[in-house]
C-alpha cells in the first residue's frame, strides 16, 4: 500500500499520514516502504535515531553540510511534538522560513531535503522521534542554527535546550553552502 504524500509550502519538504491497520490486538502502522518518500527521489536510509525526550525538550535546528548533507525521513512513535523546518537553501522561494507542524503517533511523518535545518519542542512527553537519514552522521558535517534568530518561539515556560543548541550561529551569520535546485 503506497502513503498519501503531500508537499508542504517549503518545496521538496513532504508530510504524510501512515496507513494504520487496527484490530483487537492493537495497531501495525507502515513507516517507510520502496517508492515512499512522495514526489521526492526514493528515500534509502543509512542509518536510523531514535531519540526519547521529556515534555519541554528543544532539540534543533540541525543539519549536515559538504558530501555528507543529508535528506531525513522523520516520525514520533510516542508523545507529542512541534515539528520545525527552516529552508537554508539559497535561490529557494521559502529561503530563510521557518515551517512548522505537530506530529505524535497518529500525523504521519516528514521526509526532510537536503538544505534545510529540523528540529522539534515536546509538547507532551516522553517523545519518541525516529529519524532515518539518507547519509551517515559525520561529526564533521554536523551544523545547526540558533533557533530563536531562525524565528522559533517555543511554548515551554522552562525549555530544556543543550548548550550546544543554545550557542549554535544566528541564521543571519550563516553563509549557506546550499543551493536550490
Amino acid at each position: 500500500m503506497s502513503m498519501p504524500w503531500r508537499e508542504t509550502e517549503i518545496p521538496g519538504l513532504f508530510q504524510t499520514t501512515r496507513p494504520r491497520f487496527s484490530d483487537s490486538r492493537g495497531a501495525l502502522i507502515k513507516i517507510l516502504g520502496e517508492g515512499d518518500s512522495g514526489n521526492a527521489a526514493p528515500f534509502v536510509a543509512r542509518e536510523i535515531f531514535w531519540s526519547i525526550s521529556e515534555t519541554g525538550v528543544f532539540r534543533g535546528m540541525h543539519f549536515q553540510i559538504g558530501p555528507r548533507a543529508t535528506r531525513k525521513v522523520v516520525f514520533v512513535t510516542g508523545g507529542v511534538v512541534r515539528d520545525f523546518v527552516l529552508d537554508l537553501r539559497r535561490g529557494s522561494p521559502t529561503f530563510a522560513q521557518l515551517w512548522e507542524t505537530e506530529l505524535n503517533p497518529e500525523t504521519g511523518g516528514l521526509v526532510i531535503p537536503v538544505g534545510c535545518a529540523h528540529g522539534f519542542e515536546v509538547l507532551d512527553g516522553p517523545a519518541a522521534m525516529v529519524y532515518g537519514q539518507d547519509e551517515h552522521f559525520s561529526p564533521d558535517a554536523d551544523a545547526g542554527i540558533n533557533f530563536e534568530s531562525a524565528g522559533v518561539r517555543l511554548r515551554s515556560a522552562a525549555p530544556i535546550i543543550s548548550e550546544r543548541d543554545r550557542l549554535l550561529p544566528a541564521l543571519d551569520s550563516f553563509d549557506s553552502p546550499f543551493e536550490f535546485a
